[in-house]
């Protein structure tokens, strides 16, 4: 896998996006903990399991050909979904996932003002 930021506007690659649903239990961050008591719109309670699948991704870093970071937006509530970053750490014992940080968009928001000039474009 090459290297780089990429966003689902400019290509993920294909193992994300075809991911079936998944179930994790990442460990939340102190960082994370605060912005869900800190969250702009109210807050945030956080499930005891994130279940998603490929087409909630919309942001990967991958580094030395590995994932390392990966972000979601799934639904929260009727007016909000919430935004969750998730790292990969590898450790001797496995994969580590740790919630970095979270927080709520409103539906409506369709994130227009994102810089994709940030992002790599992944190979076809």
């Amino acid at each position: 896998m090459p290297d780089g930021l990429f966003h689902a506007k400019k290509g993920l690659p294909e193992s994300i996006v075809k991911m079936p649903e998944r179930r994790i239990k990442p460990r939340v961050s102190y960082h994370a903990r605060c912005e869900c008591e800190r969250d702009k719109y109210d807050l945030i309670i956080l499930p005891d399991v994130i279940c998603f699948s490929g087409s909630d991704v919309f942001e990967v870093e991958i580094q030395g050909g590995k994932l390392v970071k990966f972000c979601l937006r799934l639904r929260y509530d009727d007016n909000y979904d919430c935004v969750y970053v998730i790292a990969v750490n590898y450790t001797s014992a496995g994969l580590e996932l740790v919630l970095k940080t979270v927080w709520k968009n409103h539906k409506k928001d369709e994130h227009r003002s994102v810089d994709l000039s940030r992002y790599a474009t992944w190979p076809a």
